[in-house]
């Protein structure tokens, strides 16, 4: 059976059960206020240094299709041309 936009429903239950690997984490003043500094430091918007910010605090690496995260450290930019 077939998702819109052409995936295939077995391919969004892997997904999904990747994603239930994560973990919630929320967003307090310290995460904030780094996500703030980080926002300035690369110019990122907002949302962007929040993610950022999370991944740098977890001492995660981040995978992204963003290029506004190209060239960060930590960070594994996949342009989507390449898919």
């Amino acid at each position: 059976q077939s998702c819109p936009g052409g995936c295939q429903e077995n391919d969004g239950i892997a997904c999904l059960a990747v994603m239930q690997q994560g973990r919630t984490v929320a967003i307090d003043a310290a995460l904030a206020l780094f996500a703030a500094q980080l926002s300035l430091r690369h110019k990122l918007p907002m949302a962007d240094s929040l993610i950022y910010a999370t991944a740098r605090q977890a001492q995660a690496d981040l995978w992204t299709m963003d290029a506004d995260f190209q060239g960060l450290p930590g960070v594994h930019y996949v342009p989507k041309t390449l898919l």
